[in-house]
């Protein structure tokens, strides 16, 4: 399986950040979910976990990564007010970057 395919597969997984909470939260969670329906291409699951970890530099979510960054302040993390659809939008946006890039070099 084909890293573009293993992220294209984990933002269908990937929660709007709109009205309930039944999709996965995170991004490595949506990958997770992969593996009951993908347990051939375990290899690529797993790689495509370690280009996340890879990409956060360290820190364990996107909200912690964006606060290193001084990309937000923690009161902006922590208000809930918008918080969610934000980071929810970030999260799709952010795979839809990987999709497009594994694409273009054929993985």
């Amino acid at each position: 399986m084909k890293l573009s395919e293993v992220f294209r597969e984990a933002k269908t997984d990937l929660w709007s950040g709109r009205g309930q909470q039944y999709q996965a939260r995170f991004i490595c969670h949506a990958i997770n979910r992969q593996f009951v329906r993908h347990p051939l291409h375990d290899e690529s699951i797993y790689e495509a976990k370690q280009v996340i970890a890879q990409l956060l530099e360290g820190h364990v979510t996107l909200d912690d990564w964006l606060m290193a960054k001084g990309h937000a302040k923690p009161h902006e993390i922590i208000t809930k007010k918008g918080r969610d659809e934000k980071l929810q939008a970030t999260r799709h946006a952010w795979l839809d970057h990987l999709i497009q890039h594994y694409e273009s070099i054929g993985n």
